[in-house]
């Protein structure tokens, strides 16, 4: 995406203190390079155009890899873009699962209008 807008802040570890130094060194990379940035303006772009959805079906219909999106996610909503909906039946997936809606203050941000 060619957008330089910065949004996100790292809040949570992106690897577990269990995971491997590689682990660790890829999470690194993916914030100093602006990788995780960029992933979560990816997923937010498709959050926007297909709201309500779960995970899954979210990745089916951007064709963005579905576990970019399982973590990304968590990533919009603590950065307060993105909100959990109630759970249901994932058409893709076949089981219940958390839908993700953007947030009021995603509208209000004006984010990739």
């Amino acid at each position: 995406m060619s957008s330089q807008v910065t949004f996100m802040t790292t809040t949570k570890p992106l690897a577990r203190t269990t995971d491997d130094a590689t682990s660790h060194e890829a999470a690194e990379r993916m914030v100093r390079t602006g990788e995780l940035n960029e992933q979560c303006k990816e997923v937010l772009v498709a959050l926007r155009k297909y709201p309500g959805l779960t995970s899954k079906e979210l990745a089916a219909a951007s064709g963005l890899d579905r576990h970019k999106v399982g973590r990304r996610m968590s990533d919009l909503v603590a950065n307060d873009v993105a909100r959990k909906g109630r759970p249901r039946m994932c058409s893709v997936g076949i089981t219940r699962a958390q839908t993700w809606w953007p947030s009021e203050q995603n509208r209000q941000k004006g984010l990739f209008e």
